[in-house]
């Protein structure tokens, strides 16, 4: 048994997208077909070859191996051509392209691909289930093979990002995307989730067919990062390119008595039992509708709950 020490030194995260997509880490895209988890990584891959904060987030800079089996081949090369221009910049470094080549996990060929691509900063992989080969992404002991491609490919100076695709049961809103449970999302088994250090849940809106707003929702496994849903909103350039901006954060639709409940707790800062809120709300609303509100909110990921000592629930703004 190791005894602990209180003086050692603390290693500090360190990113590629700061604070939003760690260095060293295996990150997974989650989206359905179509809403624009393709473009969000064309996008990223450019921005890091030129050396520009990505959405206005620090983003660091290097080289990029792109790994596409998703995307036709002049479809693919039409939109890193206008994210580009709609960058307007020389690229600093290099973007290898692997398009529709066949790697795959089962024979070793993803795993030589990414290593014959020593200097890239950031691996993208689109998508999972065509580089599987023989293996089943509905099978546990298959995805357990992301364990030695992490192992083998993997380092502090560089990401691995992969794009998978939701299981396609059900229509999902960006409200069912954006809030609530996220770890069933993953189509086939879990195994994938539980590989991933961080993952992202993607959404869009889109207008005449082309994405609109790319909604992304972080959920951190193994470092601190905002779980807040971003708006990334796709922009045409004057120059006839592409290019992703930031918009804001994602806020779900409020009932009335969810948004009054917000106000209070923002223009007031304190935690409170269902019956303070009652109070400190000038009875304006009943006990009832409060408690139910209050709950929605916690589900919403915009209220913390805890247990009060006196045994009532309690809460508070994250």
């Amino acid at each position: 048994m190791s005894v602990f020490n209180f003086e050692c030194e603390v290693q500090e995260a360190t990113w590629l997208v700061e604070p939003i997509i760690p260095l060293g880490q295996l990150c997974v895209n989650l989206a359905q077909a179509g809403v624009g988890k393709s473009l969000l990584v064309e996008s990223l891959a450019v921005h890091v070859v030129c050396g520009v904060p990505f959405c206005g987030f620090k983003t660091a800079e290097g080289d990029v191996l792109l790994i596409d089996q998703d995307t036709p081949q002049n479809v693919l090369y039409k939109r890193l051509i206008q994210m580009a221009i709609g960058l307007g910049l020389p690229k600093k470094h290099e973007l290898f392209l692997e398009s529709m080549n066949g790697y795959n996990m089962s024979n070793g060929t993803l795993v030589k691909a990414i290593r014959s691509h020593p200097s890239a900063k950031l691996i993208i992989i689109d998508c999972l289930h065509t580089v599987c080969g023989q293996y089943n992404p509905n099978y546990t002991s298959d995805m357990t093979h992301w364990a030695n491609i992490k192992q083998t490919c993997l380092n502090e100076e560089n990401t691995i990002l992969l794009n998978h695709h939701i299981t396609q049961k059900g229509t999902y809103t960006i409200d069912d995307l954006m809030q609530g449970e996220t770890s069933h999302l993953a189509m086939g088994s879990s195994a994938i989730i539980q590989q991933a250090d961080t993952y992202y849940v993607i959404g869009a809106t889109a207008t005449e067919g082309k994405a609109e707003r790319i909604y992304v929702r972080p959920v951190s496994k193994r470092i601190s990062i905002p779980s807040k849903p971003l708006i990334l909103r796709m922009l045409q350039t004057e120059s006839h390119g592409e290019k992703l901006e930031y918009e804001g954060y994602y806020e779900p639709e409020l009932e009335n008595t969810e948004q009054d409940l917000m106000m209070l707790f923002r223009e007031q800062p304190k935690e409170r039992t269902v019956k303070e809120t009652y109070e400190d709300m000038g009875h304006r609303y009943g006990e009832k509708a409060i408690r139910q509100g209050l709950a929605s909110l916690e589900q919403k990921g915009m209220m913390l709950m805890s247990r009060h000592k006196a045994n009532l629930f309690t809460y508070r703004l994250p």
